[in-house]
């Protein structure tokens, strides 16, 4: 069994994971606090507001959280003053509300409640499903002790943690942090290849534009980029690549042969279509966990900057920091009052996506 070596990048925002097998990174998954995995959590809520033209309800769970619940009529009595037991069977996506069922129509008792209520799932315990589970682990390196502490818990991982100052970075190469964090972005540049990656509520949508070669090479150059792109977003359901049009049967039969073979290596995968006379090819993957389309533009560049902020901070010893950003993600880490520095100036530079900053 292959060694690998796992490296976790922590901020306020929330937690970066990595996994290397030797120099190569086969795998990455960022976990927003926010965002953190609470299918089957059971937590107690009672009615919001009755939505009766379709059977449904608006829940209100937790510390005012809001969910969905479906088959209002199942609910005993519909009464809004009545506490009830939940489980989640679906986290909060994006601007997608959580989604809930009834268990058994329990009625809150505080005596029980202690002993029936299931905590969701803790960014660590995630993690280590996600990528330390059945793998031989031969380090692991991050920046957060409180992490470190859980993961020494697990006896197989005691002896290979390494803890670094919360204010450093767990990759120091800076090809490599640029590489990774080309993967918030939805257009890819390598290579002469220019990748496009956007999301719908159906789909997955790969285009791929290149004119530097014949067109089966540029497609079959493509195939390693888009596989690596798509574990490392963490892409599920239904993907469809566009690869540039092929002109005969033989060439299209090359690259759906390549592509197969190639999507053997990704477990994830249950399903290639054939190759249209448009170039179209659908792969459909089972999901595993929020991908980083779930997320928002200003989440990822939210958690690049500060990220990107707190480094460059440590390695020029400079407290004093101008950001130059666009007005949301300038409001956004403002309001997180980054105390460290002692003093950050927000400039909007009317951008959209992108942001760069001085250090005096």
């Amino acid at each position: 069994m292959s060694n690998y070596k796992i490296y976790i990048q922590c901020n306020m925002l929330g937690v970066l994971a990595l996994k290397f097998k030797k120099e190569n990174l086969v795998d990455m998954r960022l976990y927003l606090h926010k965002f953190v995995d609470i299918t089957g959590g059971i937590v107690r809520g009672r009615i919001k507001k009755k939505l009766t033209a379709i059977n449904a309800a608006i829940i209100e769970v937790g510390d005012n959280n809001l969910a969905f619940l479906a088959d209002l009529d199942k609910l005993t009595n519909h009464n809004t003053k009545k506490y009830y037991f939940f489980v989640y069977t679906r986290p909060k996506i994006g601007n997608k509300m959580a989604v809930v069922k009834n268990i058994n129509d329990l009625n809150y008792d505080e005596k029980n409640y202690s002993e029936i209520i299931k905590k969701p799932p803790e960014i660590y315990e995630v993690i280590y499903k996600d990528f330390c589970k059945n793998c031989n682990i031969k380090a692991i390196i991050t920046n957060d002790r409180e992490i470190a502490n859980k993961f020494r818990g697990y006896s197989v991982l005691d002896n290979i943690i390494e803890v670094i100052p919360s204010n450093e970075s767990v990759i120091k190469d800076r090809d490599m942090r640029s590489y990774i964090y080309s993967s918030f972005e939805s257009d890819i540049y390598t290579q002469g290849l220019s990748l496009n990656f956007t999301s719908t509520p159906a789909l997955v949508a790969i285009d791929i534009d290149a004119s530097f070669d014949s067109h089966l090479k540029i497609n079959m150059m493509s195939i390693k980029i888009i596989l690596e792109q798509i574990k490392f977003r963490n892409l599920s359901g239904s993907i469809v690549i566009d690869f540039i049009t092929l002109n005969s049967n033989k060439e299209r039969e090359v690259l759906i042969r390549s592509l197969r073979d190639s999507c053997k290596k990704d477990k994830g995968i249950f399903r290639v279509s054939n190759v249209s006379k448009s170039g179209l090819v659908e792969i459909s993957r089972k999901r595993n966990g929020y991908s980083l389309h779930d997320y928002s533009a200003l989440d990822l560049a939210s958690f690049y900057a500060l990220d990107e902020i707190i480094l460059h901070s440590k390695i020029i010893k400079s407290n004093n920091i101008i950001f130059y950003g666009n007005s949301k993600l300038c409001k956004f880490l403002k309001n997180k009052q980054l105390n460290f520095f002692k003093n950050i100036i927000y400039e909007d530079n009317n951008q959209e996506d992108y942001f760069n900053f001085e250090i005096n």
